[in-house]
C-alpha cells in the first residue's frame, strides 16, 4: 500500500528479507505508478485562467502566476492564499484611483480605505468615514466597481438607503 505521503507500507507473512525483497521487486511497476499518482496529488495544478475586470484571462499574463510559481509548498491552501494576495494588491492599486475620481466629482472625502475578502458584501462604509471594499471586486467589470465606489461614498452623506441616498447615487452613475 502507498500512503497519501508516498510511504510504502508493506504487510506480509514473510519473515525472510530475501522473500520481502522479491515481493517488492515483483510489484515494482505498480509501486512506481502509484508513487507517481501520489506525487501528482501533492502538486495542485495551477489554474490556467482567472477572472479580472469582468474578463477571463490567462493566468500567465498576471502577477498571480509568478506568485504561485514562487510558492515553496504549492498546496491548494497556499494557492488560494496567493489568489487572495493577488486580488488584494490589485485592489490597493486600482480602487484608490477610482475613489479619488468620484470623491472629486461628488465633493466628498472618505477618511480611510480598507480591503478584505467578504462573502456577502461588495463594500461597506462606517459612520467614521472608513470604506471597506471586497477584494473580489477585482473580478467584476470596471463599471460595476465604479457603482460600488459611488454607492459607498454616498453613505458618507446618507447612512441609509433612503430615496435621497438613491438620488445621490443616480446623479453619478
Amino acid at each position: 500500500m502507498i500512503s497519501e505521503y508516498g510511504e510504502i507500507i508493506l504487510k506480509t507473512p514473510y519473515k525472510s528479507q530475501k522473500k520481502v525483497f522479491e515481493l517488492l521487486q515483483s510489484k515494482e511497476g505498480w509501486l512506481r505508478k502509484s508513487l507517481q499518482k501520489v506525487d501528482l496529488r501533492r502538486k495542485p495544478k495551477i489554474p490556467e485562467e482567472i477572472e479580472l475586470f469582468g474578463e477571463i484571462i490567462p493566468t500567465v499574463q498576471t502577477d498571480l502566476h509568478a506568485l504561485i510559481e514562487r510558492l515553496k509548498e504549492p498546496s491548494m491552501k497556499n494557492i488560494e492564499r496567493s489568489y487572495d494576495t493577488f486580488y488584494k494588491e490589485l485592489a490597493k492599486e486600482y480602487l484608490p484611483k477610482r475613489v479619488r475620481h468620484f470623491e472629486t466629482k461628488m465633493n466628498l472625502q472618505c477618511k480611510e480605505i480598507r480591503y478584505r475578502k467578504m462573502k456577502r458584501r461588495w463594500g461597506s462604509c462606517s459612520s467614521e468615514g472608513i470604506i471597506t471594499f471586497n477584494t473580489n471586486l477585482m473580478k467584476r467589470e470596471k463599471r460595476f466597481i465604479d457603482e460600488v465606489v459611488v454607492h459607498e461614498l454616498a453613505h458618507l452623506v446618507h447612512f441609509n438607503h433612503s430615496k435621497a441616498f438613491h438620488q445621490l447615487v443616480a446623479r453619478f452613475i
